[in-house]
């Protein structure tokens, strides 16, 4: 039974996706975070598992994001994914026709 009450007092926090990638603003937030943890007196270790814990985001994309931050000075937004060619755009026009002809004649 206090096991149950242990769990409500404590604060629900969003996990991020593996894999799924932190945009500049957040970057900036997770960055002010740290600072604020800094600036109450604790180590930087410190403030990377607090932030870890109240944002729900790693501590590798956080040292991570503080490394780019001290050494560019701003937060780098994300890479955007290049658009991959289908097998369909691969096939030379005769081929494509040929297709066609295939798919129309069923």
């Amino acid at each position: 039974m206090d096991n149950i009450n242990n769990l409500e007092n404590q604060p629900f926090v969003l996990k991020n996706k593996s894999g799924q990638y932190i945009g500049r603003g957040q970057r900036t937030i997770l960055f002010n975070i740290i600072k604020k943890h800094i600036d109450e007196g604790k180590s930087k270790s410190a403030s990377v598992i607090l932030t870890s814990e109240e944002t729900g985001i790693s501590k590798s994309t956080i040292w991570s994001t503080i490394k780019q931050m001290e050494h560019d000075g701003k937060a780098p937004s994300p890479l955007k994914k290049r658009k991959r060619a289908s097998q369909y755009d691969k096939l030379s026009e005769e081929q494509k026709k040929r297709l066609r002809k295939v798919v129309h004649n069923l």
